[in-house]
């Protein structure tokens, strides 16, 4: 799917068991076309609701173009951000994992960064939504075989799915 940075986004309804509050996997092959504007984020996939009592949980992109993945319970926040930037016009394999208050990236199926003590977020009516942050704004590359799982995918299934897509 190519997406604009413009306007275009895909919006799903609340179909998916992306609610679980104990695990959970989302991941997708990328493209960036541009990096996010300073300050901002390009969602992947996400699924939340925004405000005080922000709780949902998302697949992004940074400024600096290193993959990321949130899930916030509440209004508290908690980040697996990577420390490898993604190159514009590249494909690359990015995956999110939360389990048991655990928060994973992995980039290319390498785990790239880790964060604990993370609370599960609460289920929302949300439905989710590619391709876009709803703080901060619309993807601009392609994204490819977007997947979420109602589990904690292990870093050999990831590894398993790029060799599967190669």
């Amino acid at each position: 799917m190519v997406f604009d940075g413009v306007d275009a986004l895909v919006q799903g309804t609340d179909v998916l068991d992306f609610d679980a509050a104990t695990a959970f996997s989302a991941e997708a092959w990328i493209r960036l076309d541009a990096f996010p504007p300073s300050s901002d984020e390009f969602g992947i996939v996400e699924k939340r609701t925004q405000g005080s009592s922000d709780n949902g949980r998302a697949l992004r992109v940074a400024d600096d173009g290193s993959p990321m993945f949130t899930v916030w319970r509440e209004g508290v926040e908690c980040t697996a951000a990577s420390s490898l930037s993604l190159s514009l016009g590249v494909a690359a394999h990015v995956t999110g994992v939360f389990d048991a208050g655990t928060v994973r990236i992995y980039v290319g199926g390498v785990q790239s960064d880790i964060a604990t003590g993370c609370g599960g977020p609460l289920a929302t009516t949300m439905g989710f939504v590619l391709g876009f942050d709803v703080s901060t704004g619309f993807f601009d590359g392609v994204l490819d075989e977007v997947a979420v799982y109602d589990k904690a995918l292990s870093q050999t299934q990831i590894q398993a799915h790029i060799i599967a897509a190669n």
